[in-house]
């Protein structure tokens, strides 16, 4: 259906585009997992200036590819890039570690978008969620240069 994130109270959650499943980006489970990370640094990046990020991601080659920053997928390194030219924006290291789908219940319960299940998981968390960038879905369409205009895209907090 779609993805959910979590970070201290703030959170978002996207149901995929139309678009994505057309071009076969539905079926690549690597892509699927590791855009919630960059929308998550793109969001909040702002409020994370300066810091080292530990993510807690269910996908082993996810948690793989944050730690080394590579990947043999063009998709995949697509995202690399630009979560690399918005970490380095902020300054932000990140590194990821694995856990297991079945402990990772606030971002389940936001990506199978069951809000009464979330308000209980997460009882902290803000009422509205935080609004994704509209350009983060052309991240696949859009020439990496884009996100070099005297920065970065404008993102909505």
């Amino acid at each position: 259906m779609g993805f959910g994130i979590y970070f201290k109270g703030l959170w978002s959650q996207g149901k995929w585009p139309s678009l994505w499943p057309e071009q076969g980006l539905t079926r690549d489970i690597t892509v699927l997992e590791l855009f919630p990370i960059l929308v998550a640094i793109v969001g909040w990046g702002s409020q994370m200036i300066n810091k080292r990020l530990l993510f807690h991601c269910n996908n082993l080659a996810v948690v793989h590819i944050i730690n080394t920053m590579s990947s043999k997928s063009d998709r995949v390194m697509t995202l690399v890039r630009v979560l690399t030219l918005q970490c380095l924006q902020y300054n932000i290291a990140i590194k990821a570690v694995h856990v297991p789908g079945v402990k990772n219940l606030i971002c389940d319960a936001l990506s199978r978008f069951q809000q009464k299940r979330f308000r209980e998981l997460a009882t902290e968390a803000a009422l509205y969620p935080t609004p994704i960038s509209s350009q983060l879905w052309n991240v696949f369409s859009e020439p990496l240069l884009s996100w070099f205009k005297l920065g970065f895209p404008e993102t909505q907090h």
